[in-house]
């Protein structure tokens, strides 16, 4: 495979996190007007925590017409998802985390407290593989 066709992958990747991180904090705030999210754990999921991922989204879609020029701002990704995912292993860890109850109470905040840390952590991983492999190239080819 050709390395502008694997960069295009790439680069529709990034596009694509980013539409979930918004599209995702839309959906699972109904656009910003519930604080299901938040009552359950509310210094992540407050409106500005929201908020906030969807501007990591929009960050996400704006790298990936950098990406050549952006691994350190990849790093940055990979840091972020880290500490979501380690956050998610935190909560559903704790005495706290009852995805049952959340699902019975309020399905769609149950399937995002069932999915978003896995989900961080796959995202983190692909952003984690595009920092290092960037590493290994020569000046010349970014």
């Amino acid at each position: 495979m050709s390395e502008t066709r694997t960069s295009a992958k790439v680069r529709t990747a990034f596009v694509v996190a980013g539409v979930l991180n918004v599209v995702g904090m839309l959906l699972f705030t109904s656009a910003f007007t519930s604080d299901r999210l938040a009552r359950v754990d509310p210094e992540a999921f407050s409106l500005t925590g929201t908020l906030l991922i969807c501007a990591w989204g929009v960050a996400y879609i704006g790298a990936s017409r950098v990406l050549d020029r952006a691994r350190w701002l990849v790093g940055a990704f990979v840091l972020e998802k880290v500490v979501y995912a380690s956050r998610w292993v935190w909560w559903i860890s704790g005495e706290e985390a009852d995805l049952g109850a959340l699902f019975r109470d309020d399905p769609l905040t149950g399937l995002y407290y069932a999915i978003y840390g896995p989900y961080d952590f796959l995202w983190g991983a692909f952003f984690l593989m595009v920092f290092l492999r960037r590493g290994g190239r020569s000046a010349a080819s970014r």
